[in-house]
């Protein structure tokens, strides 16, 4: 996210395991990268101090979109 890659080596390794196991991916990078928020305030906001895993307000922003990736995922099903 720091860098603002949208196809980091995370998302490539998930999404190639995702599709081998026939799973769905649910990619979270767009959600932080895709904003005019510079990555130093992203990580302020959505992260712990000094640590790569979301603070509550992260979470909440993950819970909504996974709702949405889900949903998707899931239509005529």
């Amino acid at each position: 996210v720091a860098l603002g890659d949208l196809d980091s080596r995370q998302v490539t390794i998930w999404k190639e395991f995702a599709q081998e196991k026939n799973m769905n991916f649910y990619n979270f990078f767009p959600t932080f990268i895709s904003t005019t928020t510079s990555s130093a305030d992203i990580t302020k906001i959505y992260y712990l101090p000094n640590d790569t895993h979301w603070n509550e307000v992260g979470h909440q922003v993950i819970a909504q979109e996974w709702l949405k990736q889900y949903a998707s995922y899931n239509k005529g099903k």
